[in-house]
């Protein structure tokens, strides 16, 4: 079998560039042969997965969610089955879908696994900047989550510091951001119009494909990842003591059915204001307004053969390969 392997070497402070000799092995003791790219900027990752997804059997990508993001952005209408090896820093997917770290065991998925079609998002924002893509350059799907408010400029100002150092940006760094920004963080207030239905105005706005958000102990709701549906979450209030009570909930239960939060599944959603930051899978991406839109294009996520269903699975839409 011949496969892509897409590398970040930036991801988990160094852990995929360590991983991918580990993984070669496998694939060469088991008779497949693979091309490799570790690349140097996300830009790479996208134009090399644009390129040469259609020549593999499967696409593996060693990183996190940012990473497998960037390859859903490159992926060819009919893609190869993609696999993940989470090796990032949050690892929201890679928790929900339960993904194996052993190189044999990743191998076996590759061969022997069932195929998840997850739901995929199409953003398109004017101030997406340099994270703009598409023939108008003002577009990125999305597998995992976005939001405008608090976590878009968290991402911003962790950014800010990965650029300061030059490379990667590990979990301990956002700690003392999130505290300083519960203080100094000034919401911009949205309008929220979801399926055509004018919601109101917010000032955090956050709408997710999965269950957990900016950490596997924060828990929005139940929510299912193959059902042509996000979930949108939009926070009434912002500042400390009214965000508090709500990450508080999310961590003891979940975020859904607060009544500091408005709770809706949508297909399509128009957020706009005043700019405001806005984080897409993971990594700060610009600003709104922003208009989002699930697709029919999904992603084919690659599981293993013997895993139980994920709890984020619904119905029995998983396909051997």
């Amino acid at each position: 079998m011949r496969i892509g392997l897409l590398v970040n070497p930036r991801s988990g402070r160094g852990k995929a560039r360590s991983f991918a000799p580990l993984m070669e092995t496998s694939l060469r003791r088991r008779g497949h042969r693979w091309e490799r790219l570790d690349s140097q900027d996300e830009a790479e990752a996208i134009r090399w997965v644009a390129e040469r997804a259609s020549d593999f059997e499967r696409l593996l990508v060693l990183g996190g969610d940012g990473s497998l993001n960037a390859a859903l952005n490159g992926l060819p209408e009919q893609p190869p089955p993609t696999g993940l090896v989470p090796l990032g820093s949050s690892n929201l997917l890679g928790r929900e879908m339960k993904l194996p770290k052993d190189p044999d065991t990743v191998t076996t998925m590759l061969e022997t696994g069932r195929v998840l079609p997850l739901d995929v998002g199409l953003l398109s924002s004017p101030g997406l900047g340099q994270k703009g893509l598409g023939p108008e350059g003002n577009q990125r799907r999305s597998f995992l989550c976005f939001d405008c408010g608090y976590g878009g400029e968290l991402m911003r100002r962790m950014e800010d510091i990965r650029q300061r150092k030059s490379g990667t940006v590990f979990r301990p760094l956002y700690y003392p951001l999130i505290f300083k920004m519960f203080w100094d963080w000034k919401p911009k207030p949205q309008r929220v119009i979801a399926d055509g239905e004018e919601l109101g105005v917010f000032p955090y706005v956050i709408a997710s494909s999965v269950r957990s958000y900016a950490s596997p102990h924060l828990i929005l709701g139940p929510t299912w990842v193959n059902d042509g549906y996000w979930d949108l979450y939009a926070m009434n209030r912002a500042g400390f003591w009214r965000l508090l009570p709500v990450a508080m909930r999310g961590m003891l239960s979940q975020v859904e059915g607060s009544p500091r939060v408005l709770h809706r599944r949508v297909r399509h959603l128009k957020v706009e204001g005043q700019p405001s930051e806005l984080q897409i899978d993971g990594d700060f991406a610009g600003a709104s307004p922003v208009e989002f839109q699930v697709t029919d294009f999904r992603l084919p996520l690659v599981l293993p053969a013997d895993a139980p269903r994920p709890d984020a699975v619904a119905g029995n839409d998983l396909e051997r390969l």
